[in-house]
């Protein structure tokens, strides 16, 4: 979903769900196999938000998100929790 805060900033929130195609496929992002031969091919839901602020709009734009993945079993069997990426940047055009 995008949302328009104000006529300069503007923000997107999604989620989304990953799954492997079969169970002895492999998470190749994250290079993570299915070391327990788990018959739920389900890898987790992940939820990633943003925002974006056009400081001087085609010149200066700084962006920040959070993404949070939330581990399965597929994960905690392979040694891995729930995983959150957190980012700032300043975009410059010249």
């Amino acid at each position: 979903m995008k949302l328009k805060l104000a006529r300069n900033i503007t923000s997107f929130i999604a989620l989304s769900a990953y799954w492997l195609t079969s169970s002895d496929d492999t998470w190749t992002t994250a290079r993570i196999s299915n070391p327990a031969d788990i018959l739920d091919n389900f890898v987790g839901t992940k939820i990633e938000t943003r925002v974006r602020w056009e400081l001087i709009p085609k010149n200066v734009r700084i962006e920040s998100g959070l993404a949070h993945l939330f581990a399965t079993d597929f994960m905690e069997n392979a040694n891995k929790d729930d995983v959150a990426y957190l980012y700032t940047q300043v975009v410059f055009w010249f």
